[in-house]
């Protein structure tokens, strides 16, 4: 009798085991076996297990203890809208910017994709008209220099602030439209608030002129008045000089960022007063370069050159044969290109700086080519309207490599030129692989030039 009792017992019991796993795994509970040695001994067969049995043969049904992670409510697609075409966002920009500047938008050599982009070339265009007022303006100053017609001195002085009221009520307006619509730039916030300070910027340069010449009195000292003129004039000069390069450099940023170097007409990449590459052309440029090096594997030097002094030099002679005499100068630095490569090129970055492009050059080798142009130009020497102007330039070298950007390069090779410059100027300062190097110049076999600037 008592085995058959202990015999029922060990078979129900095997039996509610039975029961227990198949009721636990309908409710959830994990049956991984190869699991168990790693927790307590039957530990999914608990209370809760065995509720969840009870619960199930009487047709209900109770969440084991075991947490079932929720899943997260699926979230709304959103469509994202279609990609407008460049020809779109042209035409989108053409009709956001303001009616002044629509003329000159529209007959952009590359149509502007973003409002600071149109207002970089609007402002380029005027800025040009601007600083060639400025040098009329400084020609017919510098000839009253030694008169003492007070009331022609007055008109020029009125004159130069006419139009300088002008140009400062135009930049402000652009600064303020350019701040309106802010938060709208999308990927150019940050330029757009770069050409905001740069305008305001400007625009306390121009009121601090328009200031000084309302202090002039050709009445009471004409000679006074007149160097005053002239001064305010050079300052005025320089401003134009500075935004025009700023721009020049604005521009470059927008088409590198739209990848539309390709797209750039002849016209767009030229220096219009040299005929040399300016600063879109040396996007060009390096973009060509990389085309026809896929690999990145050739050397490409830069070379940043830059007259020494030359603020004063064009204060004896004149913003108008200052550029004359640039001119006469890149032409004269041509020669030391060679003629049969095609990345030899000679780039204008800004009013008297330069930038040497040499491909399939390593860092030494440029160099080399810097330090002989270096000597060159301590040989010759410039008449300008029969004045004799000798020259120097300082230079730094460093080798331009993939993926660096041109507006990075420029900027290292800027610090360099700047050290050359505190170190006595009309020297060469190398950097290869990081690191400055101390060369020792060699004496090439130059003879002097005279060279005469129209």
């Amino acid at each position: 009798m008592i085995s058959l009792i202990f015999t029922c017992g060990i078979g129900n019991f095997a039996l509610g085991f039975l029961l227990a796993l198949v009721f636990s795994r309908a409710e959830g509970v994990s049956l991984d076996f190869g699991k168990w040695k790693d927790s307590a001994p039957l530990k999914w067969l608990n209370f809760r297990s065995v509720l969840a049995i009870a619960s199930r043969l009487r047709g209900k049904s109770v969440q084991p203890e075991l947490a079932i992670e929720e899943e997260a409510p699926a979230e709304p697609v959103v469509e994202e809208p279609p990609k407008r075409t460049p020809s779109e966002r042209a035409a989108e920009i053409l009709n956001a910017v303001p009616p002044n500047w629509r003329e000159a938008v529209a007959t952009a050599e590359l149509p502007p994709l973003s409002f600071p982009e149109a207002a970089a070339h609007w402002l380029l265009l005027e800025a040009l008209k601007f600083r060639e007022q400025l040098l009329t303006a400084e020609g017919a100053a510098r000839g009253l220099q030694n008169d003492s017609d007070s009331a022609a001195i007055a008109q020029a002085i009125a004159d130069v602030r006419a139009f300088s009221t002008d140009w400062l009520t135009m930049e402000r307006t652009t600064a303020e439209q350019v701040n309106a619509q802010r938060g709208r730039l999308a990927n150019y916030e940050e330029e757009g608030q770069s050409l905001e300070d740069i305008l305001f910027d400007q625009v306390g340069v121009i009121e601090s002129s328009i200031s000084t010449l309302n202090a002039l009195d050709p009445q009471h000292d004409s000679a006074t008045a007149s160097n005053g003129l002239l001064i305010e004039l050079a300052r005025l000069t320089d401003g134009a000089n500075s935004l025009r390069d700023y721009l020049q450099e604005l521009l470059s940023t927008f088409v590198r960022a739209e990848e539309r170097q390709s797209e750039l007409s002849t016209a767009s990449q030229l220096d219009p007063s040299s005929g040399l590459l300016n600063r879109l052309g040396l996007e060009r440029l390096i973009w060509d370069w990389q085309a026809e090096d896929p690999t990145h594997q050739r050397p490409a030097t830069m070379c940043l050159l830059d007259l020494d002094r030359f603020a004063k030099m064009n204060e004896r002679l004149g913003p108008r044969m200052g550029d004359r005499l640039i001119t006469g100068f890149c032409g004269e630095l041509e020669q030391f290109l060679r003629q049969d490569r095609g990345f030899d090129r000679l780039v204008r970055i800004g009013w008297d700086r330069l930038l040497l492009f040499l491909g399939d050059t390593t860092a030494q080798q440029g160099w080399a080519c810097a330090e002989r142009i270096r000597q060159s130009v301590e040989a010759m020497t410039f008449h300008c309207n029969g004045t004799a102007v000798e020259m120097t330039i300082s230079a730094s070298v460093r080798e331009w490599k993939h993926p660096e950007r041109a507006i990075d390069s420029i900027a290292r090779l800027k610090k360099l030129l700047l050290e050359a410059k505190q170190g006595g100027r009309n020297r060469v300062i190398l950097e290869e692989r990081g690191t400055k190097v101390v060369c020792e110049s060699p004496r090439y076999p130059i003879q002097a030039r005279s060279i005469k600037v129209d």
